[in-house]
């Protein structure tokens, strides 16, 4: 629906030379367009700049699409707007609030957009070699872990707590659980994992990580304590 409101110009940073605008004519509508203060606001005091220059981007430049600060930027800016999964940026790619907030309007190649999709490939990671390989060297991580039925029969009881809180507030719950791991025969030691156990949109989300970090000594059960991860 169109309204009097006239457009406003001028009120936000151009990005690659170009104006940023609010229009309120009624044509291509978003949702999310209350993130452009956000990146306003990224733009005065930086901190997607100072995350990304925590990372060694060691890869071919020749190669590369999208940088370490478009990468942690989209990341940042989709769970400040809700989208927490990065399966989310498989839609999030391709829409143009999101390449305004990272400051990148157009792709280098045809066939790619202007953001990443969701870079899901965390779960590889979790491998005996790479987990040995940073013990021995005194590296900590932190990977994904594919979930399994026995993973998800040790976080049971706190998913059906979950389950609980979310019907009893109405909204998505998470609880945590920690315990320790190991296989038949692909690891060759114990490892920690730790669990969220989320009841969102009326179903189970339990997602996993095995990491080398101790438990935080601020708490005594990791599944006493609420967040999100």
């Amino acid at each position: 629906m169109r309204t009097e409101r006239p457009a406003a110009s001028g009120a936000f940073q151009a990005v690659s030379g170009r104006a940023v605008a609010a229009d309120f004519d009624g044509g291509s509508v978003t949702s999310d367009a209350g993130a452009l203060p956000l990146g306003q606001a990224d733009a005065a005091v930086g901190p997607v700049d100072r995350l990304a220059a925590c990372f060694e981007d060691r890869r071919d430049g020749r190669f590369v699409e999208h940088s370490v600060r478009t990468l942690v930027g989209q990341r940042v800016f989709g769970i400040a707007l809700g989208y927490e999964d990065l399966i989310d940026h498989d839609v999030l790619r391709g829409d143009p609030m999101m390449a305004v907030l990272v400051g990148k309007l157009r792709a280098k190649r045809r066939t790619c957009a202007p953001v990443a999709g969701k870079l899901r490939a965390d779960s590889g990671f979790a491998r005996e070699e790479l987990m040995a390989w940073c013990e021995a060297n005194g590296v900590d991580y932190l990977f994904g872990l594919a979930r399994n039925e026995r993973l998800a029969a040790q976080v049971a009881d706190a998913l059906a707590g979950a389950e609980g809180d979310s019907r009893e507030s109405g909204a998505p719950a998470r609880r945590f659980a920690a315990f320790m791991r190991s296989t038949r025969d692909s690891w060759s030691r114990e490892r920690r994992v730790v669990g969220k156990a989320e009841w969102i949109r009326g179903k189970a989300n339990p997602r996993f990580v095995v990491a080398s970090l101790a438990a935080s000594p601020d708490f005594s059960d990791a599944s006493d304590f609420r967040g999100a991860a």
